[in-house]
């Protein structure tokens, strides 16, 4: 069995440190973080996701909201034309997921405030430790990077193509509400209005909940400042536009508790490992998913993976570099094609580009 630290206590990474629990392996994770914050934001999440978890002694589903159709409204002033999809996921608050994981994975095998900073031997191709800011260390047979976006460990060991801004802010939260509304009982919505530069998306993640989540084209709506009361004036405004669902699920009491983030995006690196270094989730694939924002792409990193660690086990791979270079073999073509579709979403969004009828609802 291989002894082995986690970089990042994202999604990916608590995953992937239960699927290794689950086959032996001595596993640690790291985090710089000295504690998580409550994030506020839902995601649609595939039934394949919540049945892997569910093998991983994580069951969820007391917590998810089953949808069975998905819609792609084109808002226009004379209501457009809708795109209807049978599909068949869950939505789900991504705290929720998180704190089930942790809870799962118990406070032993995590190691909070501790900020990556280099590998030893520094530019070695097979690293026997990570080191830390605050002087801790963990020697391991590999390492897992799985710390997000703005991988640390990315830019360390396995650097790939620069991180480009799309020009695009998403706006995320969660309205409570006394009862869902009919139309969302078991569907989403994504209403386009390539016009205005606005993308809406409403999920029910539970009985009482809608998350939300706005994309917006920063060049036509700079909303640098939306935090202020004018900008959430001018937001209000934009979204009276919409439907009256949308109204009635982005609320100004809510929208005034949302996140923010600048979406980004990066060409798909030649490989997404050196040596006895691999890179999961949003640090191997940094990919703009307006409705699932990857985290089916980055769980499905952590099955694969942790299947080909068990063939490295049984001896079907020669070492851990052919391993990797395996998984990236098999990982890389998928996450291309689901690259496409969202891309295809960007280009759309900035009205360069017609969606109707060109993608799926969903891209998983």
């Amino acid at each position: 069995m291989l002894n082995i630290a986690v970089l990042g206590a994202s999604i990916s990474g608590l995953t992937m440190a239960l699927r290794l629990q689950q086959s032996g392996h001595h596993v640690s994770v790291w985090d710089e973080r000295r504690s998580f914050s409550k994030n506020t934001a839902g995601w649609l999440f595939h039934h394949s996701s919540l049945a892997h978890l569910r093998e991983l002694g994580v069951d969820l589903s007391d917590r998810t909201h089953r949808i069975t159709s998905g819609e792609q409204i084109l808002n226009h002033p004379q209501n457009g034309d809708a795109h209807f999809e049978s599909i068949s996921t869950h939505g789900i608050r991504q705290q929720v997921l998180h704190d089930r994981l942790l809870l799962k994975l118990g406070a032993d095998t995590l190691h909070l405030g501790a900020q990556f900073d280099k590998f030893q031997p520094e530019q070695g191709y097979i690293v026997e430790s990570a080191r830390f800011r605050d002087g801790r260390e963990v020697c391991a047979d590999l390492f897992i990077g799985a710390d997000g976006v703005h991988s640390k460990v990315r830019s360390v060991q396995v650097p790939g193509p620069e991180l480009r801004q799309l020009c695009i802010t998403e706006i995320r939260g969660t309205t409570t509400v006394a009862e869902l509304p009919e139309e969302l009982m078991s569907s989403f919505k994504l209403y386009e209005d390539n016009a205005m530069g606005i993308n809406v998306y409403l999920i029910p993640t539970g009985e009482n909940e809608i998350s939300w989540g706005l994309q917006i084209d920063l060049r036509r709506n700079p909303l640098a400042k939306f935090y202020s009361n004018g900008e959430l004036n001018h937001l209000l405004a934009a979204l009276s536009n919409f439907p009256e669902l949308v109204r009635i699920s982005i609320p100004a009491s809510s929208l005034a508790n949302s996140q923010y983030r600048e979406s980004t995006d990066q060409e798909l690196p030649d490989r997404f490992h050196r040596g006895n270094v691999v890179l999961i989730g949003d640090a191997a694939h940094p990919l703009t998913s307006f409705l699932s924002q990857s985290i089916d792409s980055s769980l499905e990193d952590t099955q694969v993976l942790g299947d080909m660690l068990d063939e490295l086990n049984q001896g079907y791979f020669a070492n851990i570099d052919t391993c990797m270079t395996d998984f990236n073999r098999q990982r890389r073509p998928i996450l291309r094609a689901r690259q496409r579709i969202m891309r295809n979403q960007e280009s759309a969004l900035k009205g360069n580009l017609s969606l109707k009828k060109m993608n799926p609802v969903v891209a998983f």
